[in-house]
């Protein structure tokens, strides 16, 4: 940019010397406007801020110290030259390097050639101050310009750490109206305790003391909204001599973060927790299947969870015979989960025990006597279906009471298919609280019946009514028990597996029991893709081998 002088402000409180100036000036090439008050040189200077100024020291002192005070204060106005006129003496007296407009000062005087060698000598140096400022003021743009984006909070402080500025972000901190209300301020006048002010002067001077940045310094301060965390990174900077002048502060809000921190932490603790409780779960599972001459068991767990609600169990009862459960815990996650515990060992506990007390002597002893082997089989035979009932009206009776009334308050209930089977004769009776119809497939392939409902979801009526149903099974038949999980499968976009196609896979074949759970999960995996698994999904499987009485 090139700067060129097109006239010039003369300012001096007398007429006579004012007008002496402007002829000499007019006369030398260069038109000069005169200001007699400090009202009008002001107003010259706003309309005109790059035109050098002549300021009559010796005639104006008070009216110059004004304007060089304002020229100083106000923001943008660093660009405006100002020449000094005056004596020798009163120059001496004048302390001129505090007031960075002054170019230079002329003690020659006025009309005489002197006076206009000196003036042109001065004049000459003023384009390159107006280029060194505009450079500077540049600087100060750009260094302000960056300091308002910056998603951080900036300030910068002198030697005494009195803050020369700051950016919005930092004022918004402190809860200053505005950057410039905190010029002049030290950090025991802002909104801060005595305490918390006293560390920030801590800092402050020992990265000033030490000339090292100190990072990453932490601090609290609070707001209306509360208790902030910051990090701040405080640097010294120094002036054209390499003296530390102050230091620069860069404050990073971290509360955010903090709480982002702990949030995670919180996470991983639970999902440690979750972990945790679904290796305990997995114990609750039976690690070794029945071995039942003849039978063949087969079981699929698919949590859509780290835990889940779903559950399955097999345990032997006396002299043979087996319990099968498959069971649905309403809700999801670690509260059915815990339920699913509870629901699990109940049922158990209430039929093992129940049948073995009950069923014991009366099979194998008469008068406290042992039968014969004879007399036992016959006494099994026609017990087998008194057996079957007692195991189950005590194990979901039971279990149904207790969940019903201990723990009400939680709505807690599990839809259960509990079956007790006869190994050797193929009866199996059952009870079905509110569970889904399991199927029973001949071996032809094709579903021969489904085995209803006897009662409601267990657990959620008090002193509810399940009725024991039975069918005899043959050689060859398939008991395929599920959870709604596998129905309500769903693809991408939303379309449920359904019953209809579960049992349209089921009927594609006959095969032992364990190929044919298999087929039905590669069809649900196949369904539901790569969308989310909506619920647990749990299978089991008792099959009868068709060459059982061959």
């Amino acid at each position: 940019m090139t700067f060129v002088i097109d006239s010039l402000l003369v300012v001096d409180a007398q007429e006579l010397s004012q007008t002496q100036l402007c002829q000499c000036l007019g006369a030398w090439g260069y038109p000069a406007i005169a200001a007699a008050d400090p009202e009008r040189a002001w107003a010259e200077v706003q309309h005109h801020p790059l035109r050098p100024v002549l300021l009559n020291l010796t005639t104006s002192r008070e009216m110059a110290l004004t304007l060089l005070g304002k020229l100083k204060t106000t923001p943008g106005f660093e660009i405006t030259p100002v020449l000094i006129l005056a004596t020798a003496d009163t120059l001496t007296a004048f302390a001129w390097d505090e007031y960075p407009n002054i170019v230079d000062y002329c003690t020659e005087a006025i009309a005489t050639p002197a006076f206009q060698t000196r003036l042109q000598f001065a004049l000459g140096k003023i384009p390159i101050y107006q280029q060194q400022s505009e450079q500077a003021w540049q600087t100060q743009q750009l260094f302000h310009s960056l300091i308002d984006n910056l998603p951080l909070a900036v300030f910068w402080k002198d030697r005494q750490s009195v803050y020369l500025g700051c950016n919005q972000n930092n004022a918004d901190i402190l809860q200053l109206p505005s950057p410039a209300a905190i010029v002049g301020k030290t950090d025991y006048d802002l909104q801060v305790s005595a305490d918390v002010a006293h560390l920030f002067r801590e800092y402050d001077h020992q990265v000033m003391q030490l000339d090292t940045p100190q990072c990453e310094i932490a601090e609290v301060i609070a707001q209306a909204d509360g208790r902030h965390d910051y990090t701040t990174s405080k640097i010294p900077f120094h002036d054209r001599w390499g003296n530390v002048a102050g230091i620069l502060g860069i404050c990073e809000d971290i509360t955010a973060r903090k709480k982002a921190e702990e949030a995670l932490r919180e996470t991983e603790k639970y999902e440690r927790d979750v972990h945790i409780g679904r290796q305990i779960q997995a114990d609750f599972f039976p690690k070794i299947l029945p071995n039942l001459p003849d039978w063949e068991v087969a079981f699929h767990f698919s949590p859509a969870r780290e835990v889940a609600g779903d559950f399955y169990d097999t345990f032997p009862l006396i002299h043979g015979w087996a319990g099968f459960v498959i069971a649905d815990v309403c809700d999801k996650g670690v509260g059915a989960a815990l339920f699913m515990a509870l629901f699990r060992s109940l049922i158990r506990s209430f039929t093992e025990t129940n049948t073995s007390i009950t069923w014991d002597d009366v099979i194998y002893y008469a008068d406290d006597k042992p039968l014969t082997e004879g007399v036992q089989r016959r006494r099994r035979q026609r017990a087998s279906p008194s057996i079957a009932e007692t195991a189950l009206t005590k194990g979901i009776g039971l279990t149904n009471n207790y969940i019903a009334t201990t723990h009400s308050e939680t709505n807690m209930f599990a839809t259960t298919f509990f079956a007790v089977l006869d190994p050797a004769t193929g009866i199996l009776k059952y009870i079905n609280g509110g569970h889904e119809p399991p199927v029973i497939v001949g071996k032809e392939g094709t579903i021969k019946c489904r085995l209803k409902r006897t009662g409601p979801a267990v657990g959620m009526i008090p002193n509810a009514k399940f009725k024991v149903e039975g069918i005899q099974l043959e050689p060859g038949d398939t008991l395929i028990a599920y959870t709604d999980g596998a129905t309500d499968a769903r693809t991408p976009d939303g379309e449920l597996f359904s019953e209809k196609r579960l049992f349209s896979v089921i009927e594609e074949g006959y095969a032992p029991v364990g190929r044919i759970l298999d087929r039905i999960v590669t069809r649900l995996r196949n369904h539901i893709a790569d969308a989310d698994q909506f619920d647990d999904i749990t299978m089991l499987g008792v099959q009868w081998s068709p060459l059982a009485k061959e």
